[in-house]
């Protein structure tokens, strides 16, 4: 019997001290909140490098598919609006693109059909259509009359992106097909 009782009194020294308990709960506390900051770092880059990449990703699509239809501008008759926020133009297929830059989007159109969203997260106030005559001076008065459209040479979009604290600035400048040299 004597061997039983030194078995549950060894059995009952086994078990923690509050103190002890207390202090294993404030080393898990001090760990706990050390990796929830190291997370909530890594979760802000990662969100700044998404919101970057969006904005850069944004600008590259404008680019190219701008480039893409405008490259094809036979003459500068072929504008049909010349604005600080808008162009039209008609290609020698007869279909006529138009870019208008609205709130913080550019919007897209072919042959008067529905809107399409071309880009998002433009900033309206710093985005614009541009456009230079043959000695590249810029033509100022915007929006162009028909004897300014027929001056232009070079259309440009200087397009800045922004999301967030992360902006981006995307500048074309395209001459017409009659200036282009192969």
């Amino acid at each position: 019997m004597k061997s039983s009782g030194k078995y549950f009194q060894w059995q009952h020294q086994r078990g923690y001290t509050l103190m002890e308990l207390i202090v294993v709960i404030l080393m898990l506390g001090i760990v706990g909140s050390m990796t929830l900051r190291l997370m909530s770092a890594t979760m802000e880059t990662y969100e700044m490098v998404m919101m970057r990449s969006q904005i850069v990703n944004d600008g590259r699509l404008f680019a190219s598919r701008f480039y893409r239809e405008v490259k094809p501008l036979p003459f500068s008759d072929s504008l049909l609006v010349a604005g600080n926020k808008s162009l039209q133009w008609k290609t020698q297929s007869g279909r006529i693109y138009t870019y208008t830059i609205t709130g913080s989007q550019v919007n897209r159109q072919v042959n008067s059909g529905l809107d399409q969203m071309l880009v998002s997260h433009v900033d309206y106030n710093n985005s614009a259509f541009t456009y230079y005559d043959s000695t590249n001076t810029e033509l100022s008065s915007v929006p162009l009359n028909s004897s300014d459209r027929m001056r232009v040479r070079l259309i440009g979009a200087t397009m800045r992106f922004s999301s967030g604290s992360e902006t981006f600035t995307s500048q074309q400048r395209i001459y017409l097909a009659n200036l282009r040299r192969n």
